[in-house]
C-alpha cells in the first residue's frame, strides 16, 4: 500500500466504470479500465487527462499510459496519467523490440507507426518518383536505427538530418536492415530548428560587456617621495557550491520534455546512468538541465 512504479507503464483495456465524469474546468476524468480477462484486478486510471479523454464512455477500448500505483488498496494510475488513444497503441521500445526480432525477410502482419529523429538521408528525394529514404533514430537508441525506404507524404521532400518525424508502414528484416517497407507514410515532421529554437527560447541572454570609459592624460605632477602603502590582505576566494545534480535510472532512455507534463513536447533526451543538472524540483517533475544543454522536464520517477 503507498508504493509506484518507478517509471512509466502503458495498458490496453475496456472502460467499465466512469468513477468521476469529465471535469471541464481541471480537464481529466476518472474512470476503471479491465485488461483482458481480468475482472477482478481493474486498473482505475485517476484524473485521466488527454485527446478524446472528455467523450470517454464503458464500453470504450483505449490505452494509457502512466505510473501505476497502489492507493489504499485500489490499483491505479496515478494523477498526471494520460489517454494515449482509443484502441490498442503499442509502446515503441515494444515495437522496437518486436521489429529487431524479425528474422530476415519477415515482416510485421500489421502496420506500426514510430517517432524518431533523423540520422542519415540514404537516398535523396526524387521529383519522378515522390519518395526519399532516410534512417531514423527512435528515443536516442541509436543502436537500433530504422529505415524510412521510399518514404512519401506532405513535408518529406524537405526532410533533413535532425528533424523528428512519425511514420507509419509496414516493418520487415531485408538482409539485416529494419526497416519500413516502401510505402511508408510521413505523417508529422518537427524541423530541427523548430527544437533548437524551444531550447534557445530556456537560455539567459548573456549581456554584452561595457566598454570602460577612457580618461583623457593628464600631466603628473612631480610628488614627494612618500612612504612605501602597505598591503591589505588577499580574501581567499570562496569556491562556487556544486550544483544538485541527478541520474536517470530504472529506463533505457528517458525523453527532456518542453513542458511538466506526460503531454509535453519531447526536446532531447538522455540515456540510463547520464547525469543532469538540476534546476528545479516539483511534486511529479524535475527541470534538468542535460550535458547537451537541453532545459526541460523528466518525470521524477525516472531520476535517482
Amino acid at each position: 500500500d503507498g508504493l509506484a512504479m518507478e517509471e512509466p507503464q502503458r495498458l490496453y483495456g475496456t472502460v467499465t466504470k466512469i468513477d468521476t465524469p469529465w471535469s471541464a474546468e481541471y480537464k481529466n476524468i476518472t474512470v476503471t479500465i479491465q485488461i483482458g480477462d481480468l475482472a477482478d484486478q481493474p486498473i482505475q486510471c485517476y484524473r485521466l487527462s488527454g485527446e478524446g479523454a472528455e467523450t470517454l464512455a464503458v464500453g470504450d477500448d483505449i490505452t494509457v499510459e502512466g505510473i501505476l500505483k497502489n492507493y489504499k488498496g485500489t490499483i491505479e494510475f496515478d494523477k498526471g496519467c494520460v489517454l494515449v488513444g482509443k484502441g490498442e497503441i503499442v509502446s515503441q521500445q515494444a515495437i522496437l523490440d518486436a521489429a529487431y526480432a524479425l528474422e530476415d525477410g519477415v515482416s510485421m502482419t500489421a502496420e506500426s507507426s514510430l517517432t524518431g529523429v533523423i540520422s542519415a538521408i540514404d537516398t535523396a528525394w526524387s521529383d519522378e518518383y515522390k519518395n526519399i529514404t532516410v534512417t531514423m533514430v527512435v528515443a536516442g537508441m541509436e543502436e537500433y536505427p530504422i529505415m524510412c525506404y521510399r518514404l512519401s507524404g506532405e513535408g518529406a521532400k524537405d526532410l533533413a538530418i535532425g528533424d523528428t518525424i512519425n511514420v507509419t508502414g509496414i516493418i520487415k528484416n531485408y538482409k539485416g536492415t529494419i526497416e519500413f517497407d516502401k510505402g511508408c507514410v510521413l505523417n508529422s515532421v518537427v524541423k530541427a530548428e523548430a527544437v533548437e529554437e524551444v531550447v534557445e527560447a530556456t537560455a539567459e541572454p548573456t549581456a554584452e560587456p561595457t566598454a570602460e570609459p577612457t580618461a583623457e592624460p593628464t600631466a603628473e605632477p612631480t610628488a614627494e617621495p612618500t612612504a612605501e602603502p602597505t598591503a591589505e590582505p588577499t580574501a581567499e576566494p570562496t569556491a562556487e557550491p556544486a550544483p544538485e545534480t541527478a541520474v536517470v535510472s530504472g529506463v533505457f532512455v528517458a525523453n527532456v520534455r518542453a513542458s511538466a507534463s506526460m503531454l509535453g513536447k519531447p526536446i532531447g533526451w538522455v540515456l540510463k546512468d547520464e547525469v543532469v543538472v538540476v534546476l528545479e524540483r516539483g511534486e511529479f517533475w524535475t527541470k534538468v538541465e542535460t550535458a547537451k544543454g537541453v532545459v526541460g522536464y523528466i518525470y521524477n520517477g525516472l531520476l535517482k
